[in-house]
């Protein structure tokens, strides 16, 4: 992490803003859950679909603001569920408790913004391995998931 707020520098990343705003992604957070989530639980095929709008909709830029700015005021080093994460860092790391079916919170931090959820998703498909919550645990999704997460070629 500690490299990628050096790489990200602040100087580097002021043309970077504007990414905010509600962006009707939050089912991307459904992609969060936790080990309780069950093959009932997690992301389905709409919820996959929010996740790539997200992702396509910042630049590489953006997420790396997304991710120096978390860092920069303590990160929360502390995993959250989707609902109440504050930021991309606790929702990448996320939670065990937390079950599937729970989208990212418009307040408390995410704000539903696509450059926070496309960071969110960039971190969890590093730090964990590209674990993601699916309902079905089908390969199928398996793919879009993948296909999400390398398509901007980081």
């Amino acid at each position: 992490m500690k490299e990628i707020v050096d790489a990200g520098g602040k100087d580097a990343l002021k043309a970077a803003d504007g990414a905010g705003g509600a962006d009707n992604n939050a089912g991307a957070g459904k992609l969060f859950g936790g080990a309780n989530a069950g093959a009932a639980g997690g992301a389905g095929d709409n919820d996959i679909g929010k996740a790539a709008a997200a992702v396509n909709a910042v630049s590489g830029e953006q997420i790396l603001k997304a991710i120096v700015d978390a860092a920069a005021v303590g990160g929360g080093k502390d995993g959250k569920a989707a609902g109440a994460a504050t930021n991309p860092i606790a929702a990448a790391i996320g939670t065990n408790a937390q079950g599937g079916g729970a989208d990212f919170g418009a307040a408390g931090g995410m704000n539903n913004s696509s450059d926070k959820i496309a960071a969110a998703i960039v971190l969890r498909g590093m730090a964990k391995d590209g674990k993601f919550s699916l309902a079905a645990h089908n390969n199928a999704r398996k793919a879009k998931v993948k296909s999400v997460v390398h398509q901007r070629r980081w």
